[in-house]
């Protein structure tokens, strides 16, 4: 469920390929593509919360994610500017909001 077989499975191999400080590796599993697959159901979500924000000039949370998903919507509302993402929550239940972004001109 939301990829949490392949995030673990990532993390032992790390845990496993990681064992001299000196030399780090960076590991990432997919199968079957699912993360490419994860990355544009969740930029159909970001096109839904652009619309939203723009037409209601309110702040849209997410639903709960994972760290990957949202450094993911972090990174990509940077990349398309005009908008401030932050995260709230704590654990399992931490989430991103995204607002209009205010020019300081």
């Amino acid at each position: 469920r939301s990829g949490q077989s392949l995030n673990a499975l990532e993390y032992v191999v790390q845990l496993m390929l990681n064992t001299n400080p000196s030399t780090r590796a960076k590991v990432t599993i997919d199968t079957e593509n699912y993360r490419q697959k994860q990355q544009e159901r969740l930029k159909a979500i970001i096109n839904k919360a652009i619309e939203y924000v723009k037409r209601t000039k309110k702040i849209y949370r997410f639903d709960p994610m994972s760290a990957k998903d949202r450094k993911f919507i972090h990174q990509y509302f940077k990349e398309i500017g005009g908008f401030d993402t932050f995260s709230e929550g704590e654990g399992a239940m931490r989430k991103v909001g995204v607002k209009l972004s205010i020019d300081k001109n």
